[in-house]
């Protein structure tokens, strides 16, 4: 599975998060405890791309976030452009 997340489109933490609340239907809350809830248990493969990550506010926020998950589930990777 791949996500993908504009930062043109989704330039805020509450936008972010609701591109994975709207993907992941057990994400009952956007927050990033949340998150991390839905994707440390994933079991499929998911590739996080992020695109125009520079236009995201809380792009070193969600960075952090990213890579708590990744250090904790190796089914999820994440690349920003």
């Amino acid at each position: 599975m791949e996500i993908i997340i504009n930062g043109q489109e989704a330039c805020d933490k509450l936008k972010v998060l609701q591109v994975f609340q709207n993907t992941f239907e057990e994400m009952y809350s956007l927050n990033y405890d949340a998150l991390i809830d839905v994707l440390t248990s994933a079991k499929e493969f998911i590739k996080i791309i992020i695109l125009n990550s520079l236009s995201i506010e809380c792009i070193n926020d969600l960075k952090e976030t990213l890579d708590i998950i990744c250090n904790e589930n190796q089914h999820i990777s994440y690349i920003c452009k």
